[in-house]
C-alpha cells in the first residue's frame, strides 16, 4: 500500500530501507533523535526485518518507509500494538 500527499509518500518498508535506517544511529546528530546511538550490526538488522515481516503477516503491526517529494528515503513510521477489537494502535 502506498499513501501519497503533496510533500511525502508512505510506501512498504523494504530491506534496504531498514539497513539505511539502522545506519543513521552512527551519526550522533541524527542518532540523538532515535532510540539508538550506534548502528545496528547487520545480523541484528536482518533479524529485525524478519520480525517486521512476521508481524505484518500476522496483522500485528505495519511499517512504512517515508519518502520526500523527490523520492528520497527520510524515515520510518509504524502502527504497532494493534487492537483490532477496540480499533486502536500505537503510532511510532
Amino acid at each position: 500500500m502506498t499513501i501519497e500527499h503533496k510533500r511525502i509518500r508512505l510506501r512498504a518498508l523494504e530491506r534496504e530501507d531498514l539497513r539505511r535506517w539502522a545506519g543513521w544511529g552512527q551519526d550522533r546528530e541524527v542518532g540523538r533523535f532515535m532510540d539508538q546511538y550506534i548502528a545496528w550490526p547487520r545480523e541484528a538488522t536482518e533479524r529485525y526485518y524478519e520480525t517486521i515481516l512476521e508481524a505484518q503477516r500476522n496483522r500485528q503491526g505495519f511499517w512504512y518507509a517515508i519518502e520526500d517529494e523527490e523520492g528520497k528515503f527520510i524515515g520510518v513510521v509504524s502502527l504497532q500494538r494493534i487492537d483490532w477489537k477496540n480499533r486502536s494502535a500505537e503510532l511510532d
